[in-house]
C-alpha cells in the first residue's frame, strides 16, 4: 500500500531587513511625488475655495497607491474589501487593486528559483511554464512538474520585494496605527508590540499554597 506523496515542507517566515536612511529617504521622496503628482487637480480646487466631492480623494489615492505598487496595493485591497469600513464608494474605487498585477521577466523568476533551491531549474523541475497563472503584488505564480511528476504551483516573490515592503511599513506606521485604531485592534495601541519596562509587574497567576 503506497504511502503517498511526501509531505510539503511547513513554509519559513521571511524576515524582513531593516532599511536604511538612504531607502527611507528615497521611497518618502517617491511617495511625495507621485502622490503630489495625482492630487495636483484636487489640491488646486481647495487652493481655490472650488467644491469638492465628498469622496473625491479616492481617485487620487488610488492612482498613487497602484503607481507606488507593492505595500500600497496590498493597503488598497484592504480598502477594497472593507466597504463597511470605508464606504461602498470609497471601496469600489479600489477594486483594481484586487486584480492582477505587472509579470516578472522569466529570467529574472529563473534566478530566484534556482537561488533558492541551490541547483538548476531543469534538474528540480520536468516543466516549468514560462507565463504565470497568477500575477499579485506581492509574488508570481508558476505553474510546474517537479520530477516525481505532481503538479505544483511555484510562487516567486518579486525581485526586490522584502526591502520595499521593509520600507514601506516603516513609512506607513502613523497610518497603519491610525487604521488599527479604526478597526479595534487594540485601544490606543500602534501595530508595533510594546516593550515592557523595568518595573512593570508580570501577570502571571499566583502559585497555589503548598
Amino acid at each position: 500500500m503506497s504511502a503517498g506523496p511526501p509531505p510539503y515542507p511547513r513554509p519559513v517566515p521571511l524576515a524582513l531587513p531593516r532599511p536604511s536612511r538612504r531607502q527611507l529617504r528615497r521611497r518618502a521622496l517617491e511617495t511625495f511625488r507621485v502622490g503630489g503628482r495625482n492630487f495636483r487637480r484636487l489640491a488646486g480646487r481647495r487652493l481655490f475655495r472650488r467644491p469638492i466631492a465628498e469622496h473625491a480623494y479616492a481617485r487620487p489615492l488610488h492612482l498613487t497607491f497602484e503607481e507606488l505598487g507593492a505595500t500600497y496595493v496590498k493597503l488598497g485591497q484592504l480598502i477594497a474589501s472593507s466597504p463597511g469600513l470605508f464606504g461602498e464608494e470609497v471601496s469600489n474605487e479600489f477594486r483594481s487593486c484586487l486584480d492582477t498585477g505587472p509579470a516578472v521577466p522569466f529570467p529574472e523568476v529563473r534566478t530566484a528559483v534556482e537561488k533558492t533551491l541551490g541547483r538548476p531549474l531543469e534538474s528540480a523541475f520536468a516543466s516549468f511554464d514560462e507565463i504565470p497563472i497568477g500575477r499579485a503584488s506581492i509574488a508570481v505564480v508558476h505553474r510546474a512538474t517537479p520530477r516525481d511528476g505532481r503538479t505544483a504551483a511555484v510562487k516567486v516573490l518579486r525581485p526586490g520585494i522584502e526591502n520595499m515592503v521593509a520600507t514601506d511599513l516603516r513609512l506607513m506606521e502613523p497610518l497603519l496605527s491610525f487604521l488599527a485604531r479604526q478597526v479595534g485592534v487594540g485601544r490606543g495601541c500602534s501595530p508595533r508590540a510594546p516593550r515592557r519596562g523595568r518595573g512593570a509587574r508580570s501577570r502571571r497567576p499566583p502559585r497555589a499554597p503548598r
